[in-house]
């Protein structure tokens, strides 16, 4: 019921927090008042489905509606949830969203680090900024050009890859520096 805007209306605030605290969210609180907000705004626009299609499952015109509209879809409209709902949008949900290969790649420390280290062969140093992030999410655009994967597919990978510092424990392990693994 709770991917049903009628049902998670219909069951309420309450029984929304009571199943995020049995799942262990970490703020079932205001995860549920999002998540009911979402769903209002949802049901108000006839679904989730005709919401995407009247933007013409065009994923620029999603992304582009969900910034003007943030207070209709709090958190969901935001720089790193925003990509990642339309990556499983197309991927997950199966409904094919034209220009989903134009949508940037969220960075965040992990994928920074794990870019930098395999793109550039330089070592993060924490800090992410306006430059850093256009650097990496071209960097990504350029690489990923005329292949069948676009940049969101590979969110996870390097996300997961970054948080576990793999290519750190791998090199250390390996007694390898980066720089000539990659040569």
């Amino acid at each position: 019921w709770i991917f049903d805007p009628e049902s998670v209306i219909e069951m309420g605030l309450e029984e929304l927090m009571h199943l995020f605290k049995e799942i262990r969210d970490q703020r079932p609180i205001k995860d549920a008042k999002i998540w009911i907000t979402i769903s209002k705004k949802l049901l108000e626009l006839g679904g989730a489905y005709n919401l995407l299609k009247s933007l013409n499952f065009d994923a620029l015109q999603i992304s582009e509606y969900l910034d003007n509209h943030k207070k209709d879809f709090p958190y969901l409209s935001g720089y790193k949830i925003k990509p990642l709902w339309l990556r499983m949008i197309n991927d997950t949900a199966g409904i094919n969203l034209e220009n989903i290969e134009n949508i940037p790649l969220p960075i965040d420390v992990h994928t920074a680090r794990m870019t930098l280290k395999i793109v550039f062969n330089q070592d993060f140093d924490g800090k992410i900024n306006k430059e850093l992030r256009e650097r990496t999410q071209n960097a990504w655009m350029d690489i990923l050009k005329g292949s069948s994967i676009y940049p969101l597919q590979i969110d996870e990978p390097l996300w997961l890859m970054g948080k576990n510092k793999l290519l750190d424990k791998f090199a250390i392990e390996h007694n390898y520096k980066f720089k000539e693994f990659i040569s």
